[in-house]
């Protein structure tokens, strides 16, 4: 269950981070590094915690939406013990 929740939250995040405009270009590197990296890492979450918490400190202010898709990320995966 948590596991399908996380990869409906990376899905999200994609979705996301298509609309964004006018962002700095390596804020964008860094979610879409972080997003890549999920996508693949998925069996072994805790490996993108740490990048979660980064992107969110550069995005909490401009992108709410984003913010919120991975605070609900770090939320479950504490939840999962990581």
């Amino acid at each position: 269950m948590s596991e399908q929740k996380l990869q409906s939250l990376v899905s999200q995040l994609n979705s996301e981070s298509k609309k964004l405009e006018g962002i700095d270009q390596g804020a964008e590197q860094k979610l879409e590094t972080l997003i890549r990296d999920m996508e693949q890492d998925l069996q072994s979450p805790d490996q993108v915690a740490t990048g979660i918490q980064n992107v969110i400190a550069e995005f909490e202010v401009t992108h709410p939406r984003i913010t919120a898709i991975l605070e609900e990320m770090t939320v479950l995966l504490g939840n999962m013990g990581i």
